[in-house]
């Protein structure tokens, strides 16, 4: 289940720090006594503090993506049933496939649904603004 996670969730910038050597303490070397804390030093009082931030940074924004993507996933499954079954199927075989490993390179082979899903909670919104506007 931990691999489902990462590969949702972890920003594809992890990956490629550790590709590009860049210097940074890993969050198991962070210090903390909880998960919380480990957290808040592995971001604010990382040994290079801009890689910190810029994981915080994208961490967010990936979070908001999967928020977009999971409303635009409910939107499928009120307006067309058999296509949310598809796309669930299709993305639960590439997340189960890979077990317990993740990361955010795992997530390429369904990519392309999530961004469908966040496309379609986009124009939904887009939809709602204009509506609302005049």
């Amino acid at each position: 289940m931990t691999g489902v996670f990462k590969s949702l969730f972890a920003p594809s910038y992890i990956s490629y720090s550790h590709w590009l050597n860049i210097p940074y303490t890993s969050f198991y070397s962070s210090e903390g006594t909880n998960f919380i804390e480990q957290n808040l030093n592995y971001f604010f009082k990382n040994s290079n503090f801009y890689h910190g931030i810029t994981v915080f940074f994208f961490l967010v924004f990936t979070f908001i993506i999967r928020i977009l993507s999971f409303y635009g996933a409910y939107k499928i499954y009120s307006i067309n049933k058999k296509i949310f079954f598809f796309f669930l199927i299709i993305a639960s075989f590439f997340l189960l496939m890979n077990g317990s490993v993740g990361g955010p390179r795992h997530k390429l082979p369904f990519e392309f649904i999530l961004i469908l899903l966040t496309s379609i909670s986009v124009a939904d919104f887009l939809k709602f603004l204009k509506f609302n506007i005049r």
